[in-house]
């Protein structure tokens, strides 16, 4: 895998890359008709509350944006409402109203008709959703439709709670739809004193709402965490601002061994490490005490963190977004144990993509399988407002771009702040859909493993986020091809043939003596497949030999497999 941490607008180069290798019942809403009534369907309605109305362009003429609700409206068509409204008033809360066109992430704000945007209408539709979530507890949990829905309901719950200004959450309180709080009069004091209680409610409801619908979500957080706020706030004041995840067993000791040496001596990198397994039936207790014994480095028993997620001992890709939630760090590093880097992962850090959004995703290899659509098709029954971001990417345009991409994210390297509200969400969403037994299968049963629900959980909850460019290319043997085929180049790439070897590495290590790059995805095609590996053909001109330096350090870290790596050992 090779990659360039840049923002999308930087021109992709090969000088400015950072080769990183690395494996790689219906819509049951619980709304009633009744309700229907309060949910404005069309959230540029005109409203009383004329300071609450917010216009991106002229607005339109009297009496032409106001809909009646259809009292005949169906389950699916409140879902697309309420769908829309969160989406839009997602947007408004990360500023994007009134924002530079090239800061705009969603963009559900600049498209709407006659650019007017009517806040209250469309907070009244979000909250009221809220309401309806409180006591339905129980909810197909194999509809990532639905799923997703109450997932943005607690995103926009916690958030208005505590991260809205005060003077715009009491300006939201007074328009929220409060029968009894609508229908009090009085002189100034009582108005004064009414105006107190509506913030003083709305806030109360709010509570009411994150907590109920943390439990239906979200409750194996707790232990350890009491709360998502406590949650949030361990995050903002961890003592160690930045440590390195790993996840494995003990058939991983080996490369998890290799990695850890790899980052402290090639790298000078002596972060904390965390190394998370599923229980003694995954690591023995021997390798545990080995990995203790490293200075700055712990073997972390996931079950025993999330004791209430069970089904942790599933023991697969799955437990990735979990570790990462558990790793005590502000902003986590993961890397998979059989990555090895040519440049310090810590570049990451410094990458524009992650400083302005919190987290740093990287493509997978560009992968077009024409029987795969499965996923995008998965994907796009259940979001259906992309936003102006994810409009760019392959993967939701598959069915419509003839090249388009059917894997997107390499989940081998991922780097996520957590302080992050927004990265703090879209991970616990990421989590869920790998939970068992429904979602996992749902998700499993549409994408290849884990990697596509951390940025499925960031397209889904609204919350920006950015690939870093190139594709994952290949670095390994070069295959000369001839005949139709000549002028083509085929690098194979792997670090062990197997990579659960324990002896004679030496002979398992691959050869490294070519790298091929992938920018564009224009010409590529990998085959060949192999645990840790695969071959692409590229065109010639994106294939090169590797230098001396490169080829010296792929020469060291055969080394390492060879002498440094020992067998493990009960710590005394």
């Amino acid at each position: 895998m090779e990659a360039v941490p840049t923002s999308p607008t930087t021109p992709k180069s090969p000088t400015h890359a950072v080769l990183f290798l690395a494996t790689i019942s219906i819509a049951v809403l619980f709304v009633t008709v009744t309700l229907l009534a309060t949910l404005t369907i069309n959230p540029g309605s005109q409203t009383a509350h004329s300071h609450l109305v917010h216009t991106t362009g002229p607005a339109p003429a009297q009496g032409d944006s106001t809909q009646p609700p259809n009292p005949e409206v169906n389950a699916a068509e409140v879902a697309e409402a309420v769908d829309l409204a969160q989406i839009r008033f997602i947007d408004y809360m990360n500023g994007e109203l009134d924002a530079d066109n090239d800061k705009i992430f969603g963009g559900s704000l600049q498209d709407l008709p006659d650019g007017y945007f009517n806040l209250t209408d469309t907070w009244n539709t979000v909250n009221t959703y809220s309401n309806s979530l409180v006591n339905d507890v129980e909810y197909d949990r194999k509809n990532f439709g639905l799923l997703v829905r109450r997932a943005r309901s607690l995103f926009i719950a916690y958030r208005v709670l505590n991260e809205m200004a005060d003077d715009e959450f009491d300006a939201l309180a007074q328009v929220t739809d409060d029968d009894a709080a609508a229908a009090a009069t009085g002189n100034h004091q009582k108005s004064v004193e009414r105006r107190n209680n509506r913030t003083s409610a709305l806030k109360q409801q709010l509570e009411t709402a994150v907590t109920a619908q943390t439990e239906t979500l979200y409750s194996w957080i707790n232990p350890p965490f009491e709360s998502l706020a406590a949650m949030n706030g361990f995050f903002k004041s961890a003592k160690d601002s930045i440590g390195i995840a790993l996840t494995g067993g003990s058939k991983h000791y080996y490369l998890m061994m290799h990695q850890i040496l790899s980052l402290r001596e090639e790298f000078n990198i002596s972060l904390p490490i965390h190394i998370f397994y599923a229980g003694p039936e995954d690591m023995n207790a021997t390798c545990v005490d080995t990995f203790n014994a490293m200075e700055n480095v712990q073997a972390v028993d996931l079950l025993q963190i999330f004791p209430n997620q069970t089904k942790l001992q599933d023991r697969g890709y799955s437990m990735k977004p979990f570790a990462i939630l558990a790793a005590p760090f502000k902003t986590v590093l993961f890397i998979d144990a059989d990555a090895l880097f040519f440049k310090s992962p810590l570049h990451a850090l410094e990458s524009r993509a992650f400083k302005e959004t919190g987290h740093l995703f990287f493509h997978d290899r560009f992968l077009r399988e024409e029987s795969g659509m499965r996923g995008p098709d998965f994907f796009n029954d259940v979001h259906k407002h992309l936003s102006r971001y994810g409009q760019t990417i392959g993967f939701p345009n598959a069915k419509t771009r003839k090249r388009a991409e059917t894997h997107e994210l390499d989940s081998g390297f991922l780097v996520l702040n957590k302080s992050n509200t927004g990265v703090l969400f879209s991970l616990l969403l990421a989590s869920k859909m790998n939970s068992m037994p429904f979602e996992k299968d749902v998700l499993y049963g549409h994408t290849h493993g884990d990697k596509e629900s951390f940025w499925f959980a960031s397209e889904m909850l609204r919350v920006p986020y950015q690939f870093n460019s190139p594709y994952g290319g290949a670095i390994g043997t070069l295959r000369k091809m001839e005949g139709k085929n000549t002028g083509t180049a085929v690098v194979c790439s792997g670090v062990l043939s197997d990579r659960y070897v324990t002896t004679d590495f030496g002979n398992h290590f691959a050869e490294f003596t070519h790298v091929a790059l992938d920018f564009d995805g224009v010409g590529t095609k990998w085959f060949d497949f192999f645990p840790g590996g695969g071959c692409v053909k590229r065109p010639s001109r994106h294939v090169m030999e590797l230098s001396a330096e490169h080829q010296a350090l792929m020469e060291r870290y055969r080394q390492r497999f060879l002498h440094s790596v020992k067998d493990p050992v009960t710590a005394v």
